[in-house]
């Protein structure tokens, strides 16, 4: 599930979006609600000129089933404005936030309460740039030392985000009928070149 905040400046509706991820760095995302429930996307790092591939049912009147449209199309930035396709994702995730908390502590700027199940980490005196993503992140952590919720914090102390993954296999493998099942045909074609 993915909650950012709009175009308007609050938090926007909660969007529920079935992830797959592989490596090197392959992952398909479908949105199951909102209005834009069937919409799903495929990138590959490195393939299709980096672009991504998108199937939207009834897209061109469905004459079109897959088209590729750079990330820094204005149609896909609207989906997240803050972020790139790049970002998605607990491994980069986990990146970032690393790099983020080690530049914290040697500067001395960390801050770290936790309940033992909520940990709440905050960059006092710093601003966003190449490594503070955000001025605190509130994190939930499962069995397995994943971290399954996510809550980004603005600078002015705002709420900006809202990620929390549910129902999470590890190590699924790429022979997955379930997932071949959901994706369109079309785009599982253009997933297993």
């Amino acid at each position: 599930m993915k909650q950012e905040i709009n175009k308007e400046g609050s938090l926007g509706a909660p969007e529920n979006i079935y992830l797959k991820f592989s490596k090197p760095f392959k992952m398909v995302m479908e949105w199951t609600n909102t209005d834009k429930k069937g919409l799903q996307v495929l990138y590959e790092r490195g393939r299709h000129d980096n672009k991504l591939a998108i199937h939207k049912p009834g897209l061109f009147f469905g004459l079109k089933q897959v088209i590729f449209l750079p990330q820094s199309s204005p149609w896909v930035r609207e989906g997240s404005r803050n972020f790139d396709i790049e970002d998605a994702g607990l491994g980069t995730f986990l990146k970032d936030f690393g790099a983020a908390v080690r530049r914290a502590q040697k500067e001395n700027k960390l801050s770290v309460e936790t309940d033992g199940r909520v940990f709440d980490v905050k960059f006092p005196g710093t601003v966003m740039d190449e490594d503070y993503f955000a001025a605190r992140v509130k994190l939930r952590f499962d069995a397995n030392g994943l971290p399954v919720h996510q809550e980004l914090y603005d600078w002015s102390g705002r709420l900006a985000g809202i990620y929390d993954y549910r129902d999470l296999k590890l190590n699924v493998g790429p022979d997955d009928p379930a997932f071949k099942k959901r994706l369109n045909r079309f785009l599982y074609r253009v997933y297993s070149q």
